[in-house]
């Protein structure tokens, strides 16, 4: 078979599997986050375009769907069925440009990061449900097609249209969550790496920098100036950021905690906390960062679950309905073979990484390697959930899938040394999670975080600041039901 008709069958097969999960979704919703993205996404229908979103989002993620409404009514499970079906014809657009990018790498490649991209169970319900993580993953694989179509010779203005699109992603990407500053970070200093790097760019390298820094720039003014003029004008604070401070909070819940899951019962969504057995004692929420130094293993040791215990999840989904879903075991063993086959073939090609034929591709190796970096040290200081290491968790997903193209083509050798090792790894791995599960509860209370008595800025409508987002919400459900809708 030839790899366009594997490219396509990848693609029907990963179609099949986005209808199927739009279809679960259906039953079983996704709440908290999600219905207050598709809360504001309505009132910015009802009552204009940035319309008080409070100071905890930003408006990236509401546009989106506002965007969308027309074609889903004012319906909150219609507007979500929509997103997800949009959001995944975007991810695989974007993977099929950047198969098609990685064309001169050979089949291996192409056929194992489109695997990787289409197929893996994690991105895939991720990119079916309305959060910002289900667009973060499309709008990333889209840049990384970008970055690789800049290894390519210069061409006068084409080149300079990329770099500017470039831009416009990288500064959406942070206006649709925070923590897309590594995804932002991560474009920017790829094109600067280039212009000092990349051979093809030796003759203008002047032109690109002064191209790179007009582009961000003019995208910086037109993706980032609506939040920075809503800050100014709601709270009277320059920002392009929440005005909420909620990094501080996150830090301290992540000293609290291991892991951070939602389980949905009859009450809604409840928290699941995987709690930190190291921790005691009183934290206050300032001295979050402190208590790594001052307790240097337990600190460590904290820092190493956030990262590891996430890669094994009982469910690929954010919003949990079975804790202990039939085919949890086999979703943990998966992704922890993933984790495992996938940094193998990357240490093979960092072996590999020799003289200067890489150079070419210094912005789209800049870009992964900042955005992945990025983001796992940003989940190493909070308390997280699966869904904050979607990037780092794709890009494992892809290099495994390329690896095994590439052992079933001969190209690569699997020892059976390596083989009985990564599959001891995977297993013990496996056990790790499930240790780790007997940590886990619904009913804890983290009272031993000490908020500051000076406030936090922190509302989730500005309507309803000072304790009456009720009413708010309550107003809002009457407007919907006015207009036929469904809140």
């Amino acid at each position: 078979m030839t790899t366009g008709r594997v490219m396509a069958a990848m693609t029907l097969l990963s179609a099949l599997g986005a209808a199927l999960l739009l279809a679960r979704y259906g039953h079983y919703p996704s709440l908290s986050d999600s219905w207050s993205y598709r809360f504001f996404a309505f009132r910015f229908r009802l009552d204009g375009v940035m319309h008080d979103f409070g100071t905890v989002r930003t408006y990236g993620y509401p546009l989106f769907l506002w965007a969308l409404t027309p074609f889903s009514g004012f319906s909150f499970s219609r507007l979500a069925a929509v997103a997800g079906g949009v959001q995944w014809a975007l991810h695989a657009a974007a993977s099929l440009l950047l198969a098609r990018g990685l064309r001169p790498l050979g089949p291996a490649v192409v056929l194992g990061t489109l695997a990787g991209l289409l197929l893996a169970p994690l991105g895939l319900a991720l990119v079916t449900d309305a959060l910002t993580e289900g667009l973060t993953l499309p709008l990333a694989v889209a840049l990384a097609a970008l970055a690789v179509r800049l290894a390519g010779p210069y061409a006068a203005w084409r080149t300079e249209s990329v770099l500017l699109a470039g831009a416009g992603l990288a500064a959406y990407a942070l206006m649709l969550r925070p923590g897309n500053l590594p995804v932002t970070v991560g474009w920017h200093l790829g094109i600067l790496a280039a212009i000092a790097l990349a051979p093809h760019w030796r003759a203008m390298r002047a032109r690109m920098l002064a191209a790179a820094l007009a582009a961000f720039v003019l995208a910086g003014l037109v993706v980032w100036g609506p939040q920075l003029a809503y800050a100014l004008r709601e709270v009277g604070t320059a920002t392009i950021l929440p005005a909420c401070n909620l990094g501080a909070f996150q830090f301290g819940i992540g000293v609290l905690l291991w892991k951070y899951d939602t389980i949905v019962t009859a009450a809604g969504g409840t928290p699941w906390f995987t709690v930190n057995p190291l921790f005691e004692g009183t934290l206050p929420v300032d001295e979050a960062l402190a208590w790594y130094t001052r307790y240097p293993l337990q600190g460590a040791a904290t820092l190493l679950a956030h990262v590891v215990l996430p890669l094994g999840p009982r469910s690929p989904f954010v919003y949990i309905y079975d804790l202990d879903a039939p085919y949890g075991l086999s979703l943990r063993a998966l992704q922890a073979a993933i984790a495992v086959f996938g940094a193998w073939r990357l240490l093979d090609h960092l072996r590999r990484a020799r003289g200067t034929a890489w150079r070419s591709w210094t912005a789209a190796l800049v870009l992964v390697a900042t955005s992945c970096l990025g983001t796992i040290a940003i989940t190493a200081l909070s308390a997280p959930e699966t869904r904050f290491l979607a990037l780092p968790m794709t890009v494992l997903a892809a290099l495994a899938a390329e690896g095994a193209w590439a052992a079933a083509r001969r190209e690569a050798r699997i020892g059976r040394m390596r083989l009985a090792a990564s599959l001891a790894g995977a297993a013990g791995l496996v056990v790790l999670f499930s240790m780790s599960d007997r940590l886990g509860r619904a009913d804890y209370a983290p009272a031993a975080l000490r908020m500051p008595d000076r406030p936090t800025g922190c509302h989730f409508t500005l309507e309803g600041r000072g304790g009456g987002d009720a009413a708010a919400i309550a107003r809002f459900e009457e407007r919907m039901r006015a207009v036929g809708g469904s809140p």
